[in-house]
């Protein structure tokens, strides 16, 4: 089964770009989404719909968990705070 010390982690890809190739016209820019995106997406079908994982506990995984296990303060979305 996943490790749920894996999951507290909630991971996502990144792929580093050069800024040079992202300095043109909105219209000119290469298209995506970001990982975070796609990564919920996957983790909700294949462990909250089957009951593997429950919805409240993807949710603090991939939000507060990454937070915790790295001793940061977690997320707040609120007037005043940072826009991290």
């Amino acid at each position: 089964g996943l490790s749920l010390a894996f999951a507290a982690l909630g991971l996502s890809g990144y792929a580093h770009q050069l800024s040079k190739p992202k300095e043109v016209p909105f219209e000119e820019a290469a298209f995506g989404v970001t990982g975070l995106e796609t990564a919920f997406s996957v983790l909700y079908t294949h462990l909250v719909l089957p009951g593997l994982l429950p919805l409240a506990t993807l949710l603090e995984r991939m939000s507060a968990g990454p937070a915790r296990v790295f001793g940061i303060a977690p997320p707040r979305v609120a007037a005043g705070t940072a826009g991290d």
